[in-house]
């Protein structure tokens, strides 16, 4: 029988190789991951419609912040309305004024017998006579912003399982196609907001992204990296040349802070559980930082974000906000308890509270109480209107007053 013989040089050889074999394993993996995590964004291009990149990045460290610190003192008036619209709408949601004229898209919400696959258009000369624009592919209208840079006032066909995007003349009322793709589902109720050159938004959808289509070509870029969950609000700030956009999550409670130019999320903060309402603006503070505010529709307060630190404050309201809106230099509150709500320059600690009221004694339209949905605001005419969801559905025009309410 040959004999056995132990070479233990041998042995150590192998266990080198194959040490060496796993050091260049793990450093192909590592090189992978690494590659995958520097691709760029991926753009879509709509005739082309390449499938879309997730490219997966843990998302910024998110913690619970707002609180009630600001109690305003409260003055009261009135709000008497003046004229109303020919019922031709219900659940306005989609709503911009721009050269005086209005307009309004709906949700389909609560059984809603008007098609909301159109837009309505009002002069402010007169709002009793609107005129529809019908569009070619069913949807809600539930977001549109007015683009002043362009004169062009943008709107996302949502609830059809797709991203349609459209811009629309405020003069000639002609409607164009800007980005459309079933690549991405915008949900039932997203967000965009535009600089000029760019239209971003974000989903409504439990795994929201974030896009930005370019106005003048359409070309679309998509980021979908552990966003927040449900995008349902937005707003722009611009600092010189950076610009950053915000984006309310709605029920889901969350905001976050990105940047317009890889859609990565910067900063987020999940918000105490209030309902935030679709309408926010950023009003800006100095040349590095601003607020954004914010309606709550289940509790009756707003809330007020530091842009810079992502800090926020609640500030008290007397009934649940469905919206916030800047007109001139004052910040108002659209209130469910049928109030038009105002703090002039922005000022938190001073709340004038307009009860609207039908001629000039009763709070009641119908014998129903109005929930104030949306605040528009004509600057050519400087005519203030109102919609209302329940009650007496339609546009409304006031006249507000600071008559005391008793």
């Amino acid at each position: 029988m040959p004999m056995l013989i132990h070479r233990p040089g041998r042995k150590l050889s192998a266990s080198i190789a194959v040490l060496f074999l796993l050091l260049s394993l793990g450093f192909f993996v590592y090189s992978l991951q690494k590659f995958t995590e520097n691709s760029p964004k991926v753009s879509i291009s709509t005739s082309e419609t390449p499938p879309i990149k997730i490219v997966p990045k843990p998302s910024p460290e998110a913690k619970y912040d707002v609180h009630i610190d600001i109690k305003p003192s409260v003055t009261f008036g009135t709000a008497k309305i003046v004229s109303e619209s020919s019922k031709v709408f219900a659940y306005a949601h989609g709503v911009a004024a721009a050269d005086g004229k209005l307009f309004i898209g709906m949700a389909a919400f609560g059984g809603n017998t008007f098609p909301t696959d159109e837009v309505l258009i009002f002069d402010d000369k007169d709002i009793s006579k609107p005129s529809i624009v019908r569009l070619k592919a069913a949807g809600d209208v539930t977001t549109m912003t007015y683009d002043l840079t362009n004169d062009k006032v943008y709107f996302v066909l949502s609830s059809n399982d797709a991203l349609d995007i459209y811009s629309l003349d405020p003069h000639t009322y002609a409607v164009t196609e800007i980005t459309s793709t079933s690549k991405i589902d915008s949900g039932n109720r997203p967000a965009i907001v535009t600089d000029g050159i760019y239209i971003y938004g974000i989903t409504n959808t439990e795994h929201s992204s974030i896009f930005r289509v370019k106005i003048k070509g359409g070309e679309l870029t998509v980021n979908s990296n552990k966003h927040i969950p449900y995008g349902h609000s937005a707003a722009i700030g611009i600092f010189g040349s950076t610009t950053e956009l915000y984006f309310g999550g709605g029920m889901a409670n969350g905001f976050e802070k990105a940047d317009a130019v890889t859609l990565d999320p910067i900063s987020q903060i999940k918000i105490e559980p209030c309902g935030m309402a679709n309408d926010m603006l950023f009003e800006k503070a100095s040349s590095l930082s601003g607020y954004v505010y914010i309606g709550c529709e289940f509790t009756p307060s707003g809330i007020r974000i530091d842009t810079k630190s992502m800090s926020s404050v609640g500030f008290s309201l007397p009934g649940s906000s469905f919206g916030l809106f800047k007109i001139g230099q004052d910040l108002y509150n659209a209130a469910q308890d049928g109030y038009i709500d105002t703090f002039p320059n922005f000022n938190l600690f001073d709340l004038r509270r307009f009860k609207v009221i039908d001629g000039t004694t009763t709070p009641l339209i119908n014998g129903q109480n109005l929930e104030v949905n949306k605040i528009l605001y004509a600057p050519e005419s400087g005519k203030l209107y109102f919609t209302a969801w329940w009650g007496t559905k339609g546009l409304f025009e006031v006249s507000t007053s600071t008559n005391p309410v008793r």
